[in-house]
């Protein structure tokens, strides 16, 4: 087919009403695209004929500009359709000519980019994270099982409110025996 032949076939899909097949399958990436015919229906925003639900030859491919639009829309875009199931109202649409997949490398797909400065002293273990309530907890001791009430209190008799799980309450009062 002469250059000339294509964009002409080109001109008449994107007059035709298939057109938005067409843009449709030129956008996908992948190589095959598994649909059903509700899909197709929703890409091209109006119903399929009856005869593509009842005559296989209707998703049939076409070589050259003489045949059906529809099947003219999914040539030109470099697709064909294969695998079409009347009962299950699915197909398969292949490229044509497979495009090669593109690899890039890490970097490129996702580009490191430099953070911010991590503050000084800054960290995020847990134990760090609790040592505040760790240290007024060692200040203001108090017995696991009032320790809900203190937390609803407001603490009770000038401690704090605090709520630290019970591994953190027995680490902080484990005395060790020697």
């Amino acid at each position: 087919m002469d250059l000339d032949q294509k964009d002409r076939y080109l001109k008449m899909v994107l007059r035709g009403k298939y057109q938005r097949l067409y843009q449709h399958l030129s956008s996908l990436q992948a190589q095959e695209w598994r649909t059903t015919f509700s899909e197709v229906e929703a890409v091209i925003r109006f119903d399929l004929p009856s005869s593509a639900r009842l005559h296989r030859p209707w998703w049939g491919n076409q070589r050259g500009g003489n045949g059906h639009s529809h099947a003219l829309a999914w040539s030109v875009a470099g697709w064909e359709t294969a695998e079409v199931d009347m009962e299950a109202e699915t197909l398969l649409f292949r490229r044509a000519d497979p495009r090669p997949v593109p690899r890039l490398p890490l970097d490129e797909a996702w580009p490191v980019h430099p953070t911010a400065v991590w503050p000084e002293g800054l960290n995020l273990r847990r134990e760090d994270l609790y040592e505040e309530r760790i240290e007024e907890l060692r200040r203001y001791p108090s017995k696991p099982e009032t320790r809900e009430e203190n937390r609803l209190t407001g603490g009770g008799e000038g401690r704090p409110a605090l709520s630290l799980p019970r591994d953190f309450w027995n680490r902080l009062t484990r005395v060790d025996k020697g």
